[in-house]
């Protein structure tokens, strides 16, 4: 009998009850951060971006993604957010009618070119998420001079 409640002992070892504490305070923390700061959590959705390029829009104007495919832009936009890897063609978008929304990742800034950059006017960003640029329309027209290849007057 008194071997039996050795072996009955030796089978189950409750967990240390610090290892007990830690997990019920992890599991708080997660609930209180998404129950009361859910804007401070990490998101993977574009549910923002799309509304802020749906209040800025007007008639004409598209959305493009440059860098990853956003599936979640697509799905919020219904389709109509446009998305490219490629400089030129984000530049003949852009080249196209009506303005041009762009979103990009933080990642993909530095790999936007410099007469792209120039043209795009910063709206708003997410956290370490995508930023939201829209073509600048207080460019002046320079009948196809890049005015990444021009120099100073007086250098």
């Amino acid at each position: 009998l008194e071997r039996d409640r050795e072996s009955a002992t030796r089978r189950f070892r409750p967990p240390h009850p610090a290892l007990v504490g830690i997990s019920v305070a992890l599991v708080g923390a997660a609930l209180v951060m998404s129950l009361g700061f859910p804007e401070r959590l990490p998101k993977q959705s574009e549910r923002a971006l799309v509304q802020r390029f749906r209040n800025e829009q007007s008639s004409g104007d598209g959305l493009i993604y440059y860098g990853p495919r956003k599936y979640s832009a697509e799905f919020y936009t219904e389709g109509a957010a446009l998305h490219t890897t490629s400089a030129s063609e984000l530049i003949s978008r852009m080249d196209g009618p009506g303005r041009c929304f762009v979103a990009v990742p933080s990642y993909w800034l530095p790999m936007i070119p410099s007469p792209v950059k120039r043209r795009l006017q910063h709206l708003a960003t997410w956290g370490n998420g995508p930023s939201l640029y829209v073509e600048r329309t207080d460019m002046p027209d320079m009948a196809g001079i890049d005015p990444s290849r021009t120099s100073p007057i007086g250098n």
